[in-house]
């Protein structure tokens, strides 16, 4: 298990916790458990948008920075015809 902090495309720093399930095939699975609730919540995620982690590396020091963006999905006559950036705002209700 790794705690780490990741910062969204607003500025807040969200802390989560990840871990590796262990698979019947080869491949791991990467698991956030502490935090993605809050996340996911807090954001109004619907199951067709978009999630991105990505590292951010500082050139002048090396330090790395993680980072989320999220893309909301636009529907068309309930079929997702687009992604759109996320507006910011987020809510207060965690259910």
């Amino acid at each position: 298990m790794v705690d780490f902090d990741v910062r969204d495309e607003c500025g807040h720093v969200w802390k989560f916790r990840i871990y590796t399930r262990k698979s019947k095939n080869k491949y791991r699975k990467p698991v956030l458990t502490k935090g993605w609730r809050e996340f996911v919540c807090r954001k109004e995620l619907s199951i067709d948008d978009k999630v991105e982690f990505y590292m951010d590396k500082q050139e002048a020091d090396g330090s790395v920075e993680y980072r989320v963006t999220v893309r909301k999905a636009v529907k068309v006559f309930g079929a997702v015809f687009a992604h759109k950036p996320f507006s910011g705002e987020v809510s207060n209700d965690i259910v």
